[in-house]
């Protein structure tokens, strides 16, 4: 059954109702309807309650390699528990790593421009001290006044992540604290896992063999690759200088793993470029030894399950953990088919409390989260100039000759909607002005959209919650909410 989740007269998630009783509210006027982001049906009180009680809801995390799951659950120990709705969050693929590449190279182009800035010989911002904040002495944590305090019954510091595995649980922790908004969320359980990826790829393993790999016994990773291969070109057989080449470019995705390493002379390691041996047209005259799959996703789950675990415990989530073992013999038990879902509810209710098994599939709205992105800056605007028109503020890049480009912070919104430059914004109400990120309802439709661009000439670019893009005019939006960072789309019941 459907539940229909309630908010307090100031605002704060209570018990999500059955739909009768919010019927019941609406008819004597005790509620009133809210859409959260214009997608979930809720309610809001019109009177205070004295005492509430709010015992909480239990929300179950299924990771995926593409798409992972978020099921909150509504526990009761004598009847089957309710399923009050579930979210499927996408997992950011590559999307970290090129934007991190977009901006070293916005970095470069602007060190480019800056010929006269004069050179620094550190330019990194110093450590801080973790205890008051100040600059810390060079290879410590503490400042000098502070050396040798001990960490004892003081916040431990965040432990550190790769930016794209980073990203990876960040989504889920700003999805789950979207539906703190206007849910009780109470106790969150995580489904972890420990592998022993060198038992994964070789099952024989056994002994010294775990700290002997490939490269044991050897001086480089060259040397290896040497030993392994012989002392020729993989490409032309040439004697060398032998230079280490990968197979998969690291730029589209490669890694230094053993399988992805030959030994090439310096002339083949540069015409090869950032292509494939297949893209290239040339075949190795030697295959490299695999050792077995990447366990790209082993690895992400064991890389970001510290980070996640301190995050929450940060957020006063009573927090949990099981395996991946115990929901597939929960899910052959009780006969259920394999989906996101599914194990996200199962994973909620890892120990619930009635010795009855709950049924399952467990029946909720079912929702989809969206980031709300929008482009990047744009500086500079290629193009070509006849001879002598070209104009006094044109720069010069490595790609032609290219002019200024009016960044724009936003439009203001009226009978008469006007673009608003970048550094024009003082002076402006909030309310009117709708910048990049903003989610706004289109007329006509009704639909809400995320804008992804202002353009000068007053049309603006939107993309809905279901990933179309459309470009409207400014005199056709209405502002909905500032920069809601994460949309939760509906796409079938619940939503309007």
């Amino acid at each position: 059954m459907r539940r229909v989740p309630v908010l307090s007269r100031r605002g704060e998630p209570l018990m999500p109702c059955r739909p009768d009783r919010a019927r019941h509210l609406l008819r004597r006027g005790k509620a009133k309807v809210v859409w959260i982001d214009g997608m979930i049906f809720a309610l809001k009180l019109t009177y205070d309650l004295p005492h509430p009680a709010v015992p909480g809801l239990w929300v179950g995390d299924d990771p995926g390699g593409k798409t992972r799951a978020l099921s909150v659950v509504l526990p009761r120990a004598r009847r089957w528990p309710d399923e009050v709705l579930a979210v499927a969050i996408p997992v950011p693929q590559g999307e970290v790593r090129r934007r991190l590449e977009q901006r070293r190279a916005y970095r470069r182009l602007r060190r480019y421009r800056l010929r006269s800035r004069p050179a620094r010989f550190a330019n990194r911002r110093p450590p801080k001290c973790w205890v008051c904040g100040g600059n810390a002495r060079p290879g410590t944590d503490t400042c000098r006044h502070h050396r040798g305090t001990p960490r004892t019954g003081l916040p431990q510091p965040a432990p550190w992540l790769p930016p794209s595995v980073k990203a990876r649980e960040d989504v889920l922790l700003r999805v789950l604290a979207k539906l703190q908004a206007f849910l009780p969320i109470r106790r969150v359980t995580v489904e972890v896992g420990r592998f022993d990826l060198q038992k994964l790829r070789d099952p024989d393993i056994d002994g010294a063999a775990y700290q002997r790999g490939p490269r044991y016994g050897h001086d480089s990773t060259l040397a290896a690759l040497v030993a392994a291969y012989g002392d020729r070109c993989a490409y032309c057989g040439g004697p060398g200088p032998l230079t280490i080449d990968h197979v998969r470019p690291r730029s589209r995705g490669g890694t230094n793993a053993w399988e992805n390493l030959l030994p090439a002379c310096r002339p083949c390691n540069q015409a090869k470029g950032n292509r494939t041996p297949e893209e290239w047209g040339v075949r190795p005259r030697v295959k490299p030894k695999p050792l077995g799959k990447a366990f790209r996703m082993a690895t992400w789950t064991q890389q970001g399950k510290g980070y996640l675990l301190w995050r929450l415990r940060q957020m006063g989530l009573e927090m949990r953990t099981t395996f991946g073992a115990y929901t597939a013999w929960a899910r052959k038990v009780r006969g259920a088919e394999k989906s996101h879902f599914i194990d996200a509810g199962l994973i909620a209710l890892s120990d619930y409390p009635s010795p009855e098994a709950p049924a399952v599939p467990l029946a909720g709205l079912r929702l989809e989260a969206r980031p709300a992105s929008f482009r990047p800056r744009q500086a500079y605007k290629a193009e070509r100039y006849a001879e002598g028109k070209r104009p006094s503020q044109a720069v010069r890049l490595s790609s032609g000759w290219a002019r200024p480009v009016r960044v724009n912070a936003g439009v203001r919104l009226g009978p008469k909607p006007q673009v608003v430059p970048a550094g024009c914004r003082r002076g402006i109400p909030r309310r009117e002005l709708v910048a990049c990120g903003d989610l706004v309802r289109l007329e006509g439709d009704g639909r809400l959209a995320v804008v992804t661009a202002i353009k000068s000439r007053g049309t603006v670019a939107c993309v809905r919650p279901d990933g179309v893009v459309t470009e409207v005019s400014a005199r056709r939006i209405r502002r909905y909410r500032p920069r809601p960072g994460i949309v939760l789309w509906a796409g079938g019941g619940g939503a309007r």
